[in-house]
């Protein structure tokens, strides 16, 4: 998986020859979740690459145990809940700075509930 723009500063310097060592040395050229081979190729539009994978989402945590060397399909199930959880809180993100300019949103379920919290803090003495 490319590494974003945004993120490039909290993976090291060697990433590269470490990620190398954790796709081909340690995991010999194979995924860790489901075996298959780096380059296997799939259909005429598909072939394996490994990609090096953060078990805890963290990419400043780069001690082995914390990588994984996964194909692009078992990557991707591994981070569809990290993904969900970032959609989740940039959803209402959004919406609480929505309502800091525009008010809350009409209709919104994320409007009402970060209006209810802000409420509720507003009531404390």
């Amino acid at each position: 998986m490319p590494i974003r723009p945004e993120d490039r500063d909290l993976y090291p310097v060697d990433w590269p020859q470490l990620s190398w060592a954790i796709r081909f040395k340690r995991a010999g050229g194979c995924c860790e979740g489901c075996g298959v081979a780096h380059g296997t190729e799939i259909s005429k539009t598909y072939t394996v690459r490994l990609a090096c994978a953060h078990v805890d989402h963290d990419p400043t945590n780069n001690d082995p145990a914390n990588l994984r060397a996964f194909c692009q399909r078992c990557h991707m199930l591994h981070d569809a809940p990290e993904h969900i959880r970032r959609r989740w809180f940039n959803w209402f993100k959004r919406a609480a700075i929505g309502d800091l300019f525009d008010g809350p949103y009409e209709g919104s379920r994320a409007g009402r509930v970060i209006l209810d919290l802000f409420q509720v803090v507003a009531r404390r003495p």
